[in-house]
């Protein structure tokens, strides 16, 4: 009968041998075991080792001094030939647990599922999934051991804990339990005053108990301590939940409410403003690939239609990803050093540690299924290429659609090229049946409808100088019908300029884009 290890982090740290309790009492051979358990099943490089274990101040022989290290652990553990479940590997070691043996592992496939029962509107069954998850913690995380040492594992730990309480306090706020959340709520905007969901879920209890004055009360008190500290604004879930209150939206009253801060399954995902069209065959490619493929890219030369592609391939491969789809558009970007931030806030992540937002968007996509869509990459791509990878590494269920006009070069990289649009000249035979339209001649039909309802309402159609629908070499855009008498044709007072040479007027400032 082969021997059973079971591991405990959520708390001061635990390990059994066969259901009995194995001392160790050494401090750095302890050290070492919740290094290996912080990456459980995954081989930690010596250096990283050397670092959990020292710090910055490591001994002249520490490579040395760490195999004897792991030599007690195995000797305290009672592991048999070969060091199972401690393994030794090329670069570092690794310590094997099963699914259920360690209850980190436990935690995070309870979040899992009630994050996904949540998402289904299904607050019933996910209240417990969360709740039975936290009921695993025994204290602060790996309480007994130098908090120095291992401040960046406890920081990590701690962070998928607020996030499992907050989605287990939106699912009671979805049961209508708002009265018995608030004594809690209180307690945890005392901990973590600059966690902005927090608050947005005591205004929400507070207005489902009637006390809409007290909910506005806590807005303002949250404005300006976020003015006070870090001299910014409440974020736009903080914002939309004000807003809400002010308007007494009917999902508010209703007692029923999905989290506040928490996107749809598709994300932040542009809504299309025309027929989508002639790229069908690509979009089928793309979802093939994002099946089996860690990083698809596409790629192409400017305004061949790379975005509106990703955006349809992500839209219809939504329903796959239990953690929704994110886009972070990097076209504004100018300095490297935003590329993380932008990624976080993509995300919704508002992490108040100390720690770099890079480690703080690959914890938070440790245990999620989730597609990151990265949109206009040519200008960052050895950056980007970095963070991809470090984020592929670290999340499995992570899968990344980018968009760029050369590849980012990192291992197991899928590369599609964009083609253009062509426009053939199709004619049926006399006499005979009409020819089948072609996608491009669809598209200039889009362009007509949305002509002619700016010439009728006198309101800007919307613009987009990029997309191969609406731009070509050749294309010549049909008069709008019946346009007022004494007015310019729409098309000539309100279409952007592309490279068939369009005379138009400057485009909307909001106008949607899709390159």
């Amino acid at each position: 009968m082969s021997t059973r290890y079971e591991f405990r982090v959520l708390g001061p740290l635990e390990a059994l041998r066969d259901g009995r309790p194995v001392r160790i009492d050494a401090a750095k051979v302890r050290l070492l075991l919740a290094a290996l358990l912080a990456e459980a099943n995954q081989v930690v490089t010596v250096e990283t080792l050397v670092n959990r274990l020292w710090g910055e101040h490591p001994p002249g022989r520490a490579r040395n001094t760490l195999q004897n290290y792991v030599l007690r652990l195995r000797r305290a553990l009672g592991c048999p030939a070969g060091g199972a479940p401690v393994l030794t590997r090329p670069h570092g070691y690794v310590i094997e647990t099963a699914p259920d043996a360690l209850d980190l592992h436990r935690f995070t496939a309870l979040v899992r599922q009630g994050r996904t029962a949540l998402a289904e509107g299904a607050a019933a069954r996910a209240a417990p999934l969360l709740g039975e998850a936290l009921g695993l913690w025994r204290g602060d995380p790996l309480s007994d051991l130098p908090a120095h040492l291992v401040r960046g594992v406890v920081a990590a730990l701690n962070e998928q804990r607020l996030d499992a309480l907050e989605l287990r306090i939106d699912a009671d706020l979805a049961l209508g339990r708002a009265a018995d959340v608030l004594p809690e709520l209180r307690g945890l905007i005392g901990e973590h005053p600059l966690r902005e969901h927090f608050w947005a879920q005591r205004m929400l209890a507070l207005f489902r108990c009637g006390r809409q004055g007290e909910a506005l009360e806590s807005y303002r008190e949250v404005t300006a301590l976020l003015a006070d500290e870090l001299g910014v604004a409440p974020g736009a879930g903080l914002r939309q939940v004000h807003q809400r209150l002010l308007a007494a939206a009917p999902d508010l009253i209703g007692g029923r409410a999905a989290r506040a801060s928490a996107p749809s399954r598709e994300g932040d995902l542009p809504v299309e403003m025309t027929t989508f069209v002639g790229r069908e065959t690509q979009v089928a490619q793309v979802r093939r690939l994002l099946g089996t493929a860690r990083l698809v890219t596409l790629t192409g030369v400017g305004g061949v239609g790379k975005t509106r592609l990703a955006l349809r391939a992500a839209a219809e491969a939504a329903p796959s990803f239990a953690d929704g789809v994110r886009l972070a558009d990097l076209a504004p970007l100018s300095d490297a050093d935003l590329l993380d931030r932008t990624v976080s806030e993509a995300l919704g992540l508002r992490d108040q540690s100390a720690r770099p937002v890079a480690d703080a968007v690959a914890d938070h996509l440790r245990d999620r299924r989730l597609l990151l869509v990265l949109d206009n990459c040519e200008h960052l791509v050895e950056h980007v290429a970095a963070l991809v990878l470090r984020l592929a590494r670290t999340a499995p269920g992570l899968r990344v659609l980018a968009t760029s006009r050369q590849r980012l070069g990192t291992p197991g990289e899928h590369v599609l090229t964009v083609p253009p649009l062509t426009l053939p000249a199709v004619e049926g035979p006399p006499g005979g049946t009409p020819a089948r339209r072609q996608p491009a001649v669809e598209a200039l039909g889009d362009v007509a409808v949305m002509a002619a309802a700016a010439a009728a309402t006198d309101v800007p159609a919307s613009s987009d100088t990029d997309d191969p629908l609406l731009c070509g070499s050749s294309w010549t855009v049909p008069p709008a019908p019946h346009p007022p008498s004494g007015s310019p044709p729409a098309t000539a007072r309100r279409w952007p300029s592309c490279a068939s040479g369009w005379t138009a007027s400057p485009s909307p400032s909001n106008s949607p884009r899709y390159a």
